[in-house]
């Protein structure tokens, strides 16, 4: 495969947090200065789950076209207010953030006690800050939120701090009215929702506390909710790995979500029907295809996941520690097992990448931006790059 490539620049990093790019391709948003503990990463019911650092910072950049200014900073009229979180996905109008919220900060009145945690968006351009989950629901706490490829929002909540979390998914992002929930079994919690390009689905983790459990991957359906208001599980994939919030979290940590796939008239295809996760069990991505409730492992070693549908044969480009990959898909000598599965990947370009996708394609041909985290000695900035397939003549 040949591919056009062209740097972009760098942004900050904090070391844990990855960039967010937008679906089309023109911000990204980055986290910087200390590192959050897991506590207020995973949003645990103790003190340290509500302590962000007071030196951590939110920047947005404007991805250009012009090559002579690629990467420019966002100057807002105003900070962002301390304490937020940079959340797991954006659209094109912004991006998620998260907020741990004292309980006087919460409920208007002084209360001692555990923080709730709110939900907000940022509009790229402006910085305004409009919370979505959290003003009318001030005990709960709402976290692990990711925007879907039809616009709704999926989040986890419990209803306090220490209970399980359900799963909650609102076609209006900041309409309570629109949510359908599935609700966490008995002596169980769900974590980390993450949607690929699959419209019909959003992907949960099952934690259960039973002895010998193991983390479970879910399929739920988005369009056949069992009852007014609940969603329904379509497939599950028991994991070889011990079941936790911080292994559901490092299951997505690296992942893009949504795949910002453009809408496109007929059946779905393989890549529009599954989810590219972290196995931790081999340390590599895997594919979880929930029409059979399988997972197929991808190539060792990649870590990050993002589709090229207009290629011949389709397949998935794949992050690793010293190059970036091709995967594709390739029909099966049995068919018995399915119509497709990944073949074998090919070298694409040397060093450590993290692919997105974006739907800024021009022509025709799809458009990537490559993040480059930087390596344990080097300085806190992730590189930024910009990858573009050329069809062969």
């Amino acid at each position: 495969m040949t591919v056009a490539v062209r740097s972009l620049g760098s942004v900050p990093f904090d070391g844990l947090t990855l960039p967010l790019t937008s679906p089309g391709g023109r911000f990204l948003a980055a986290q910087h200065g200390p590192t959050p503990g897991w506590p207020a990463i995973l949003a645990e019911p103790t003190p340290e789950g509500s302590q962000v650092p007071v030196q951590l910072r939110i920047s947005a950049y404007a991805l250009a076209s012009n090559p002579a200014n690629s990467l420019t900073p966002i100057h807002w009229p105003r900070p962002l207010p301390r304490g937020l979180l940079l959340g797991r996905s954006c659209d094109d109008a912004g991006f998620l953030v998260e907020s741990t919220r004292a309980p006087s900060e919460a409920s208007g009145q002084s209360i001692e006690g555990p923080a709730a945690r709110w939900i907000g968006k940022v509009d790229w351009l402006s910085g305004e800050l409009a919370w979505l989950v959290g003003p009318t629901d001030p005990g709960a706490i709402a976290c692990f939120a990711s925007f879907g490829p039809s616009g709704e929002l999926a989040f986890c909540r419990a209803a306090a701090p220490g209970k399980p979390f359900d799963l909650v998914v609102r076609t209006d992002p900041a309409d309570a009215a629109t949510e359908s929930i599935l609700h966490a079994p008995p002596n169980a919690t769900l974590a980390c929702p993450t949607f690929s390009a699959d419209r019909a689905r959003v992907y949960v983790f099952l934690i259960a506390n039973d002895p010998g459990a193991r983390l479970t991957l879910l399929a739920v359906d988005l369009g056949a909710p069992g009852s007014a208001n609940d969603l329904s599980i379509v497939a599950r994939a028991e994991l070889n790995v011990s079941p936790s919030i911080p292994a559901a979290f490092q299951s997505v940590l690296a992942l893009q979500t949504p795949w910002p796939l453009n809408p496109h008239v007929g059946p779905a295809s393989f890549l529009e029907s599954g989810l590219a996760f972290v196995s931790l069990e081999t340390g590599s991505m895997a594919w979880f295809d929930p029409r059979t409730s399988t997972i197929l492992p991808l190539a060792r070693g990649t870590l990050g996941a993002a589709p090229l549908n207009s290629a011949s044969p389709a397949g998935l480009f794949l992050g690793a520690a010293r190059e970036l990959v091709y995967q594709p898909l390739l029909p099966r000598a049995d068919s018995s097992l399915g119509p497709e599965t990944f073949g074998p990947e090919a070298a694409v370009l040397a060093g450590a990448f993290l692919p997105r996708l974006t739907s800024g394609g021009v022509a025709g041909q799809a458009r990537f931006i490559l993040l480059s985290p930087p390596l344990p000695d080097a300085s806190a900035l992730i590189g930024v790059f910009e990858l573009s397939p050329i069809a062969a003549p």
